[in-house]
């Protein structure tokens, strides 16, 4: 059985210097590993959760802005249903107003022409 020294405190934090064996750095290497996937997995949840997060954060958004866009719409249309009914009502005025006058017009040239 080999031994290695660890300088490194971090990895040999309860007896410095101490030699560790084969065994016990290869427990060491195997549960390093075990615990990088276990850090992958979680990133790659937490990526998931995130990318779910935007999803439903641009969907709501974009309902948010149909909606927005849609009242804008309405209240366009409103508007110029309004200006059309206002143009229209003009133009029956005006059509009723030289209907009149046409008629004063008759009658003043029947009068005179008898």
């Amino acid at each position: 059985m080999t031994h290695t020294r660890l300088n490194d405190s971090h990895y040999n934090m309860c007896c410095p210097g101490q030699m560790l064996s084969e065994d016990e750095l290869n427990a060491l290497l195997a549960h390093s590993l075990h615990r990088l996937s276990q850090l992958r997995n979680q990133l790659t949840e937490q990526k998931a959760a995130e990318r779910a997060t935007i999803g439903n954060a641009l969907t709501n958004q974009k309902a948010s802005v149909e909606q927005e866009l849609e009242e804008q719409l309405k209240a366009q249309l409103v508007r110029r249903e309004e200006q059309l009914q206002a143009e229209r009502e003009a133009a029956v005025s005006i059509q009723s107003d030289f209907s009149v006058d046409t008629q004063t017009i008759l009658s003043l040239v029947q009068s005179d022409c008898q």
